[in-house]
């Protein structure tokens, strides 16, 4: 076994053993997720107790984003199949070799079909968190990917679980890695939370000025100006709106540049007065990635972008950054903001703005379009660029584009701080624990006994 794992030489205070051997000894176990028979499509409700699937599986922590629910009764039905904090669940096909670790506010949820929970027993003399490092190193998602059956999907068993080697250190060098694994993987947690904040925070804005027009209708209602029948609903929700105690206005200097009228147009209808209707050719052109082998995305630092996102790496770009990719074939209209230089194939569109338009207001204009809706090829789903050039939409006057883009921008850069942190955070995670965890890499017992984690100044 050690060879096979490639741990002859760890230290000879340590013990290696099998995973399954440490929960026999301790009281835990390997436990798999209901069956389909036990557990329906028809049976996933709106509201009710989330049901953790492989797609929500990552190693910084479960996604709840678009995760499937049951009904309390079912919960009860299926009690043995409840996640306790500190449990690891894995992905039974596909990405095996994936796990996250439960937190104590995910106690309670399902281990849901097609998952694995690996539970510690009251008697471990590891953590939880030093297990879901150790299972998260590369060593080891490397053995459980090579020892996963099935050619074409890999599949996860309790067995190949249990067989799983597992490398105990002593006490202080547990707790040690295990502390360390809790502040990167959180750190990198509270970075990802606060760019999806400041991405929704941009595109609610967005959306009020630009789609809703609430500022104009403030304004409208403010002055007294008389507000378009098409748009009395609206004007209604925004009285509501203003009425309430915790609404917070404009402050005056940006709520002057919007007009507090509107105009009728023959292409929209009523937009702001003053404001212009242009042909999305008028604000931004879309260019052509280039095609380019997936033999060739190899032994680089550049992202290669397809229609569903970065699929490889390359050493040289088309685009130096930053920039925009929209999916033309396969994910149509799927759209992405790369911060640093990358490398658009030929299934996407780049975008490159034209005249004065940022291109953080191109990003936000074109996130409302509705450009996934515009598929135009029913045998390859295809985005027409013609199609999209003759969209519409109201631009208002250069102080107030000026004025958004600049703001737009700074949430940008802040989100791109953010990232860069983070791959840097990743990185630091995914070279050093695993020297620890192998004990390649000892600690002075200075460091192993100090009540400040050295870590922490990298972390903060």
């Amino acid at each position: 076994m050690g060879s096979d794992f490639g741990l002859s030489n760890y230290p000879e205070e340590w013990r290696l053993t099998t995973l399954g051997e440490l929960l026999d000894s301790t009281g835990g176990s390997v436990q798999t997720g209901p069956f389909g028979s036990q557990l329906h499509a028809s049976d996933y409700v709106n509201e009710g107790i989330p049901s953790v699937m492989p797609k929500n599986i990552s190693i910084e922590g479960i996604v709840e984003t678009d995760i499937a629910r049951i009904t309390t009764e079912d919960a009860q039905r299926l009690s043995k199949y409840l996640l306790l904090d500190g449990d690891v669940i894995y992905s039974r096909r596909g990405d095996v070799e994936k796990c996250a670790l439960v937190k104590q506010e995910e106690s309670g949820w399902l281990c849901g079909t097609g998952c694995l929970r690996v539970r510690l027993g009251e008697r471990s003399r590891i953590t939880p968190e030093f297990l879901h490092a150790y299972l998260s190193s590369p060593a080891i998602r490397e053995w459980i990917s090579r020892n996963a059956i099935g050619a074409t999907m890999p599949n996860l068993n309790t067995s190949i679980l249990r067989d799983v080697p597992v490398l105990v250190p002593e006490k202080r060098e547990i707790n040690f890695i295990a502390d360390s694994w809790n502040l990167i993987n959180n750190k990198i947690e509270l970075n990802r939370e606060t760019n999806k904040t400041l991405e929704q925070m941009a595109q609610a804005l967005f959306k009020s000025w630009f789609v809703d027009f609430d500022p104009v209708i403030d304004n409208a209602l403010a002055a007294g100006k008389p507000i378009p029948e098409e748009l009395q609903a609206r004007a209604q929700r925004r009285q509501q709106q203003l009425a309430k105690p915790d609404h917070q206005p404009l402050p005056d200097d940006v709520r002057q540049l919007f007009p507090s009228e509107f105009e009728e147009t023959e292409e929209l209808g009523w937009v702001p007065k003053g404001w212009e209707v242009k042909r999305v050719d008028g604000i931004l052109e879309l260019a052509y990635g280039k095609a380019l082998k997936k033999t060739d995305r190899v032994d680089g630092n550049v992202p290669v972008y397809g229609s569903g996102g970065i699929n490889g790496y390359h050493n040289s770009s088309i685009v130096d950054g930053p920039g925009i990719v929209i999916g033309r074939k396969g994910t149509v209209g799927s759209i992405y903001w790369e911060s640093g230089p990358f490398y658009p194939i030929d299934t996407v569109f780049f975008v490159k703005p034209i005249d004065d338009y940022s291109l953080s207001f191109c990003f936000m204009m074109l996130q409302v379009l509705g450009l996934q809706d515009m598929n135009t090829d029913a045998a390859v789903p295809g985005l027409n660029r013609n199609n999209v050039y003759r969209l519409l939409f109201p631009v208002a006057t250069a102080e107030l584009l000026k004025f958004l883009s600049d703001f737009l921008d700074s949430i940008r850069h802040n989100i791109t701080l953010n990232n860069n942190e983070t791959k840097t955070l990743t990185k630091l995670r995914d070279t050093l624990l695993p020297k620890l965890i192998s004990g390649e890499l000892r600690l002075p017992d200075s460091l192993l006994d100090s009540e400040t984690n050295p870590l922490m100044d990298e972390v903060s």
